[in-house]
Order: C-alpha cells, then structure tokens, then sequence
C-alpha cells in the first residue's frame, strides 16, 4: 500500500483509511462471497437518546461496516462497541451530510461473541427523526464478506433529541406521502411530516394512520 514491498502496520492503516473515505454504488441486490443464514441481521432501537445497533447471527464474524445516515439536525457521539465486540477496533469517519461510516475489525481474527444482542451504541443530539443504517457488510473468519439488509431506527422519543426544538415557534408543517408528494393532510397509510420553525430548523417524522 505505501509502495515499500513490505507488508506491515502501515498497510494495514492506508487500508482502513480507504475503507472510511471509499464511496461505492449500493448493490441492487445483495451480493454476497460467502452463505450466512436468512436469520443473520442488524437492526437497531433507541433507549432515551442512545441508538443501540444490535446484530443476530448464526455466522462467526470478525470485521463490519456500516454507513449511518442521520436526518437534518441530529449529530451522534460518544460511540462505543459493547462487550459483545471487545475483541474489535472501531473507526469512524463522518462524510458530511449526516453520513458516518463505521469500521470495527480486529488484526487477529478474534470474533463478536455470542449470537444475538447489541455490539454498538452511540448518543444523539438535536432533532428527531429516522436514521437509516445502510451499506452493511460483514466478514467472516475466512475473509469471506455479506451484505445484510438496510433498516432504519425510528428516533422519535420525545426525549433529549427534541430539546433543540423546545419553546420554537412553529414556522409551517407540510405532508407528504412516500413518493415525496406534498399533500393537503395526512393519509392513509404511512406520511411524512415535516415541520419547519421560526429559526429555520426542521424535524422529519413519520405518521402511521
């Protein structure tokens, strides 16, 4: 990697440098070099204003990536891997626009233990709203790696993450349905609501009727 014709430390750092900055094409489908179990997933869930990103698997895995995409106004920090993931390192880098990619491995091949339960968890500041979790690749003991599939947190408590938006006039609220059509008043079905305050801030949030 750094054109010296030895394989140390050094390569393995310039390699995880262009893992955090590498942008790359989603895959319409889920691509994979090796077979996990229909049952190896993330998700995610929020207790107060900690995101908790949990992950079920039948599979041994040893390295992870994912790219976290935040909604308008909401920052996250203090991130932490659990015990679970005690054996890995973790990077993160935050592309702008919301956007953290986060990188957990570890040079020796050791494992997340056991096979269900949380691995991260990071707090949230700022408005509420859904974060999409995406770009999910994990890898197993062999080198072999697997796309899981994207989901979201809905980070909708009213909890520290509206205190941004506390004692704000409301400036308007506008609908929209899934296709990102404005419409007149919430629908049937799922709508997104987004209010704008007097400050210029925004909340995006979605309503279930």
């Amino acid at each position: 990697m750094n054109g010296d014709s030895k394989i140390t430390i050094t390569d393995v750092v310039k390699i995880a440098n262009l893992i955090l900055d590498q942008d790359y094409e989603e895959p319409t489908t889920l691509r994979s070099t090796a077979t996990s179990p229909a049952s190896d997933r993330m998700s995610g869930e929020t207790n107060g204003n900690t995101v908790c990103i949990n992950l079920d698997n039948a599979t041994e895995y040893t390295a992870l990536q994912l790219d976290l995409n935040l909604p308008e106004g909401m920052t996250a920090n203090d991130f932490a891997l659990t015990e679970r993931a005690s054996n890995l390192g973790l990077s993160m880098k935050d592309k702008g626009h919301g956007k953290i990619r986060v990188l957990a491995y570890t040079p020796d091949l050791k494992t997340i233990k056991g096979n269900e339960g949380t691995f991260l968890t990071f707090n949230v500041d700022g408005i509420r709203g859904d974060i999409l979790v995406d770009r999910i690749e994990v890898v197993n003991l062999n080198g072999e790696s697997t796309h899981l599939p994207s989901f979201t947190i809905a980070a909708n408590n009213p909890t520290a993450l509206n205190e941004m938006t506390s004692g704000k006039a409301i400036s308007s609220v506008n609908y929209f349905n899934l296709a990102g059509q404005q419409i007149n008043e919430p629908a049937a079905g799922v709508t997104i609501v987004v209010t704008t305050y007097s400050d210029g801030s925004r909340t995006t949030s979605k309503v279930v009727h």
